[in-house]
């Protein structure tokens, strides 16, 4: 059972189709490196993934748990996946 799946996940800003029918797997330990230019959808992917950025198609299992159903937690999620920003952000005062 893989930890995360992405089944035909599509992910549009506008009329801009970002993830264009995503199909991949990642299993418990695996090392997963993404690559590619510049606005390919490397950061849209893994945001997709933190519950950060929602999807506009197909489904996106966490533990086999699509992560957009209203009975998923995304802080329940959240606590078992980890992200480091490029460049982070204080909230203003």
């Amino acid at each position: 059972m893989a930890m995360i799946e992405f089944k035909n996940v599509e992910k549009y800003y506008g009329k801009f189709h970002a993830l264009k029918n995503i199909n991949l797997e990642f299993e418990k330990g695996e090392v997963v490196v993404v690559i590619g230019p510049s606005g390919s959808g490397k950061s849209t992917m893994l945001r997709t993934i933190n519950g950060l950025e929602t999807i506009s198609g197909g489904q996106l299992l966490v533990n086999n748990k699509n992560l957009f159903d209203k009975d998923v937690k995304l802080t329940d999620v959240r606590k078992n996946i980890g992200m480091v920003f490029q460049h982070f952000n204080l909230y203003p005062n």
